[in-house]
């Protein structure tokens, strides 16, 4: 099993839909944030412990393709993968998908920081053998 990798569904609700009738751009970095943490949660790493190991994510930088516009009900496949770690810093991909209809992309570049110092660190060994990555 590649635990470097996760997947889960989201069902687009009345609150993800704008006014133009689809659903709002912000909310597609909302799923990928949600798909991040689940994977974390699922491989043992939900908040409490990264924070117990002073080892917390903290986006700093994310890029959406937007591809197709996605509706009310609509049933999305988020899926994600840590693709690169290097010292502080992690990078994920993002993919979701309509059936078997890509609708967007992305990445996210994320900070390991230690929240008592408030200070970028490296990645806590215990964290990426939880994900499977290799330490950088």
């Amino acid at each position: 099993m590649d635990r470097s990798r996760f997947s889960h569904d989201v069902t687009v609700e009345a609150s993800h839909i704008d006014e133009l009738g689809h659903v709002n751009n912000v909310v597609y970095l909302q799923f990928m944030e949600g798909v991040a943490r689940a994977h974390a949660s699922s491989v043992g790493m939900g908040l409490e412990v990264l924070s117990t190991l002073r080892c917390v994510p903290v986006a700093r930088q994310s890029t959406i393709k937007y591809l197709k516009p996605t509706f009310l009900g609509d049933v999305l496949t988020i899926e994600t993968r840590i693709f690169k770690v290097q010292g502080a810093r992690a990078w994920r991909a993002y993919e979701l998908r309509r059936g078997d209809e890509l609708v967007a992309s992305g990445e996210t570049e994320w900070v390991w920081l230690d929240p008592v110092r408030q200070r970028p660190r490296a990645a806590a060994p215990e964290v990426l053998a939880a994900f499977g990555v290799p330490a950088s």
